[in-house]
């Protein structure tokens, strides 16, 4: 009887060894190699918002090969908040549009403008 206890716990130690031993090889991609996301999206979307710092208001300037179609355009706070939501449309591939940013204070926004298959962010500042 003591054998068989004492092969068990050899069978035991050598089960929690080989557990131990075990090797774990996860296949994850670099982040920064040069195959990722950001390499094979491709998009001719441009989009400018000027002046910048900005008054009273800004000129939006959308540009693509394809129509350009419905843009929503959002100007967010620091907070996340949205303060500005205008949509625009144009079925060529260029817009161009003055846009007020009415009695918004001084400070750092997000402007977006998100379509069909196209999105951007940049910083706005506004000065008065």
């Amino acid at each position: 009887m003591k054998n068989i206890f004492a092969i068990i716990g050899i069978l035991f130690a050598l089960v929690q060894f080989a557990m131990a031993q075990t090797i774990v090889v996860l296949n994850v991609p670099d982040p920064c190699s040069e195959t990722g996301v950001e390499e094979s999206f491709t998009s001719d979307f441009d989009f400018g918002v000027f002046p910048n710092p900005a008054d009273d208001a800004v000129t939006l300037s959308f540009s693509n090969a394809d129509p350009i179609g419905k843009v929503e355009v959002q100007v967010t706070d620091m907070h996340g908040a949205v303060v500005i939501r205008k949509q625009y449309y144009s079925a060529f591939t260029e817009l161009r549009t003055e846009m007020a940013l009415g009695k918004l204070s001084p400070g750092v926004y997000t402007i977006s403008a998100r379509g069909k298959e196209i999105y951007s962010v940049k910083k706005l500042i506004i000065k008065k």
